[in-house]
């Protein structure tokens, strides 16, 4: 391989590029999944947000309590379903757990941690999967109707040069 011009003393070698790392599909992988369920977890709250927008403080605190039940303990907002809306109501998440009639002390899970996220994990994969499945479907049809295609316009192409060959 030439060297780069400019780059001789840098012994770059020509097509590389200075800093180029390999692709790492497994990491590439779990970032896409990982973003596909940050999208679906804030379309949910912008969901819900816009669903409940007119509901009280009461039913809010009521909703909350129903949450608080199924957990078995004061939740965080990234837990349940409209968390970060219900505290921007209340003014802030204690504050929304006092309504509720909760405990305001809560833990703080990180967001891989907490059982809602790994729920739409879960289901996020699933879907890359049938995605994935689809597009590879879609793919070898397409590759097959090509080959079928070729197959016909060959076999015209030689039954002309037959007949043309006969004619002479």
């Amino acid at each position: 391989m030439g060297k780069v011009a400019g780059a001789q003393n840098l012994g770059v070698p020509m097509g590389k590029v200075a800093g180029a790392q390999n692709f790492d599909g497994a990491n590439w992988y779990e970032q896409h999944i990982a973003k596909r369920t940050r999208d679906a977890l804030a379309e949910q709250d912008r969901a819900f947000a816009e669903k409940h927008a007119g509901d009280s403080l009461d039913q809010l605190a009521a909703y909350l309590r129903r949450c608080a039940g199924h957990w078995g303990k004061s939740p965080a907002p990234i837990e349940i379903v409209g968390g970060s809306y219900i505290a921007e109501r209340f003014g802030d998440w204690k504050d929304a757990l006092r309504a509720a009639h909760l405990n305001p002390i809560y833990k703080k899970p990180r967001n891989r941690d907490c059982g809602r996220y790994q729920n739409e994990k879960n289901i996020q994969i699933q879907l890359h999967r049938s995605e994935r499945d689809a597009k590879r479907a879609a793919r070898i049809e397409r590759v097959k109707q090509r080959q079928s295609e070729c197959a016909v316009h060959e076999a015209t192409e030689e039954t002309f040069v037959a007949t043309d060959v006969m004619l002479e």
